[in-house]
């Protein structure tokens, strides 16, 4: 389904920080850059054992372990440590071949760009004001208060536009369907002084995308390939863009998890990449220094960076909703990637966090390594398939009617179920003017499909848990929407019951058959 908003967890803390702060497994350091690495991962990252760079093979094996018994929302998981990737985990349905939607995470690459361009001479100052570089939207409301609207505002969350105060970004969703998203953005009511206080808002992050075309005559997408990707080696990225070519400056971003490392070990190091500077010294600090305190949290925000509350050898976080992140931690020589639909990070924490146990080898442990590598492999295979024994009467009575659907946040005015065996059925979604027909399993096993509303692969599949009652999970395996129908069906009436488990979907939606 296209997602009609973007929005972090705010109330998380980091996987890694949190646990090991309270658990008193690291003390307080200064600043430092990690050991000069022996390569570079351009081309590609080299691998090691756990134990050679001080971690357990048995605590990593009982972390995949618990992901896959508690059923946790987890699509990847990556640690680098030392500059090896030590553990590389890819969970069905989702796979190493594709890429992922990043969510937010995208700002902390929005915010690089911007600290690129700046450093390039593209951008004279970082204070400048934000309406200089759209001189065509003279007539927006409070032009004169909005002048003192920075960059560095909008890097820092600071704008002082009336956004990102409200849940589920609001403001977000009326730029998408605004005919100028720069204007809407623009003429966003000011609710406090510019750099006074923090508001999560992404328009303001939109506007900066905008910002970097207008500044380097390039596209944001043009400009990191040019700038960021290219030298880092990262060659595959998808971007969409708004109706003037602009990229979602706030979430969007399609990456693999591999190359989203490269950027945490960009930062890793400062802001280098083997022989070039990508970034400043001065500018890394600040954009990975705590900038402004966000309400009601104790963690702080840096250039487009969540900042966690004990900054304990200058960690920072790249977040994005559903459990998106890419953490950054010097003092330990450690990158975590994570993507995932929807992740209980504490719980995840505390499992991972026996897993570091020194900064030097360990003795190899040669049994667990390969315990590790049998369940790393393991969980990317799909089940077994388990065909339905009869299909029920239902299925013979609503096979290929539409089912026309209240409104709801997904924007679906009907749907249809078409039942052809016990193997496999079909979908069929209508929005707007739109119709998608994807097949879905019946035997416990996903099916694949690329005609639906999402770029990426999406996954259906589907089981009857009464006569009556047909749950249907539909997941963007890539993204970070991951669906489940469970439809009721008496005498023409249908109740279902979405939910998804960042729980912002959740609904009840009332439909009836046609006849």
């Amino acid at each position: 389904m296209q997602r009609r908003f973007e929005t972090t967890f705010m109330c998380m803390l980091s996987i890694f920080f949190a646990f090991l702060l309270v658990a008193g497994c690291a003390e307080r350091m200064p600043v430092k850059r990690p050991p000069e690495p022996f390569y570079w991962p351009t081309k590609s990252w080299q691998t090691s054992t756990p134990e050679m760079q001080g971690m357990d093979s048995t605590a990593l094996q009982k972390a995949l372990d618990l992901i896959t018994t508690q059923k946790m929302a987890v699509h990847s998981l990556l640690i680098v440590r030392h500059g090896y990737v030590v553990l590389d985990a890819y969970f069905y349905p989702y796979s190493r071949k594709t890429p992922h939607d990043v969510a937010s995470v995208t700002k902390s690459i929005t915010t690089t760009l911007i600290g690129i361009a700046y450093a390039k001479g593209y951008l004279k100052d970082l204070d400048q004001p934000v309406t200089d570089f759209f001189p065509e939207y003279a007539n927006i409301a409070n032009l004169s208060k909005k002048k003192r609207v920075t960059i560095r505002n909008l890097m820092r969350m600071a704008s002082g536009f009336d956004c990102g105060y409200a849940p589920d970004e609001p403001e977000l969703l009326a730029m998408r369907n605004s005919a100028d998203w720069l204007e809407y953005a623009l003429n966003l009511p000011m609710a406090a002084e510019p750099g006074s206080e923090f508001a999560y808002c992404s328009c303001g992050m939109h506007l900066l995308s905008a910002i970097i075309s207008r500044s380097t005559g390039q596209s944001a997408l043009d400009f990191a390939h040019q700038h960021l990707f290219g030298p880092l080696g990262i060659t595959q990225v998808g971007w969409p863009t708004d109706w003037q070519g602009n990229n979602h400056g706030w979430g969007d971003l399609q990456m693999f998890p591999q190359d989203m490392a490269k950027i945490g070990y960009l930062y890793l190091h400062q802001g280098r990449w083997d022989q070039q500077k990508i970034l400043t010294t001065g500018w890394f600090r600040e954009a990975t220094n705590k900038q402004i305190a966000v309400t009601g949290q104790e963690d702080g925000y840096g250039y487009g960076w969540w900042i966690p509350s004990e900054n304990y050898g200058h960690m920072a976080e790249a977040r994005g909703r559903g459990g998106q992140r890419i953490i950054v931690w010097p003092a330990k020589d450690i990158i975590v990637v994570i993507t995932g639909g929807g992740i209980d990070l504490n719980e995840l924490g505390q499992a991972l966090l026996p897993a570091i146990v020194s900064d030097r080898a360990l003795p190899t442990n040669p049994q667990a390594f390969e315990k590790l590598r049998s369940k790393t492999e393991a969980i990317t295979q799909a089940p077994a398939s388990k065909p339905l024994q009869v299909l029920p009467q239902t299925a013979k009575q609503i096979s290929g009617k539409q089912i026309h659907l209240t409104t709801n946040k997904l924007g679906l005015h009907a749907i249809s179920l078409e039942f052809h065996t016990r193997l496999e059925a079909h979908v069929n979604l209508f929005m707007a003017n739109e119709h998608y027909r994807m097949p879905l399993g019946l035997d416990g096993i996903y099916r694949f499909s690329t005609t639906g509303p999402s770029n990426l692969p999406t996954a259906l599949k589907g089981q009857w848990a009464n006569t009556n009652q047909f749950i249907l999970d539909y997941n963007e395996v890539a993204r970070i929407n991951h669906f489940t129908f469970d439809m009721t069906f008496n005498r023409g009436k249908v109740t279902v019951q979405l939910y998804d488990p960042t729980g912002y979907f959740n609904e009840t939606i009332l439909g009836r058959l046609t006849p």
